[in-house]
């Protein structure tokens, strides 16, 4: 079981990659004064996030890779 120092790194990394790429698609939504396009970044965003979880998170490998695999099919299936 992760002990709870590791899933709070896990998890403030997370938060640091969300707010940093949803703070660069605001700069560009301001510049070309069109914003539509980052909702389809929600679910491409939970993908990425499911990415980097699984190369930081310890455990089953087998379950890690198909709890990746379910994350990443979701993603891209509402994000393009």
């Amino acid at each position: 079981m992760p002990e709870l120092l590791e899933i709070a790194t896990i998890l403030g990394i997370n938060l640091g990659i969300c707010i940093a790429s949803f703070v660069i698609l605001w700069a560009i939504g301001c510049a070309v004064k069109d914003v539509t396009f980052v909702d389809a970044w929600w679910a491409l965003g939970l993908a990425f996030m499911a990415v980097t979880t699984f190369f930081q998170a310890e455990g089953a490998p087998a379950r890690m890779q198909l709890l990746l695999v379910l994350a990443c099919v979701w993603g891209l299936r509402l994000g393009l």
